[in-house]
């Protein structure tokens, strides 16, 4: 990455754990393409209140080289912002713009994967019976 990791803590509080993760992971990022210039994590929690557990929320900013921007957003309801909540969801966002990232780095080099069909290989060749 040509600028520096831009990581924000809004609404919870910022552990050492939860940082050294998302740092690690973000350094991970610029294997995927070269293109890769800047990536913002915003970790937190909307300004409400909810009743019964606080949403909380990753979301993943990923800019690239030929002005493309790539958004990944990850959110669940949880008791608290500590690490057993936050942490699986930044792995979760990671994984996904990881995904983003290899896809738009093989249709870069002109040679996109196979599409992924939503049905299974039986049901395309007709002889699934349900």
């Amino acid at each position: 990455m040509q600028v520096p990791l831009d990581l924000v803590f809004h609404h919870t509080e910022r552990s050492p754990s939860s940082e050294a993760l998302i740092r690690r992971l973000a350094q991970k990022l610029h294997h995927y393409t070269p293109d890769l210039i800047a990536c913002r994590v915003i970790v937190g929690e909307p300004g409400h209140r909810r009743h019964r557990g606080n949403v909380v929320r990753v979301r993943l900013e990923a800019t690239l080289a030929p002005q493309q921007t790539l958004v990944v957003t990850e959110a669940t309801v949880g008791h608290s912002t500590h690490d057993r909540v936050v942490m699986p969801l930044v792995r979760r966002a990671f994984a996904i713009l990881a995904r983003q990232l290899d896809e738009y780095a093989e249709i870069r080099r002109g040679h996109p994967g196979p599409r992924r069909s939503p049905l299974p290989p039986e049901r395309l060749s007709g002889t699934w019976n349900p």
